[in-house]
């Protein structure tokens, strides 16, 4: 089975570490940098959402999760731990933020009569 990104990453820390300890200080560093910025870059891939959350971020309600969930799991994006179910945040839907698109379609409209 192939490793994570979860994995990769913990793994590279722990090799950071261990150069630490043999005071190859600058490769740790560099190897630390990296590894941030591939963290932050798959903030969304590496990020897991509880189904309670899930719902409140999508709008969608368990049944659909739940659907979704065999076919999720199967790709590696959701995943049921302690009887709780997870889904990666980078495939829960978003749902649109109405009131900041009213929000521009009012201020379009005001600069347009201006």
């Amino acid at each position: 089975m192939a490793e994570t990104l979860e994995q990769v990453l913990s793994d590279l820390r722990e090799e950071a570490q261990v150069l630490r300890k043999h005071h190859d200080t600058r490769v740790a560093d560099v190897m630390d940098a990296i590894t941030d910025r591939i963290k932050t870059a798959a903030e969304d891939y590496i990020t897991w959402l509880e189904e309670d959350d899930a719902m409140l971020r999508s709008a969608h309600q368990r049944r659909w999760f739940r659907n979704q969930y065999p076919t999720w799991a199967a790709e590696g994006n959701a995943k049921k731990e302690g009887g709780k179910y997870y889904y990666r945040q980078i495939i829960v839907p978003q749902r649109a933020n109405l009131s900041a698109a009213r929000e521009d379609a009012r201020e379009m409209a005001r600069r347009m009569s201006a």
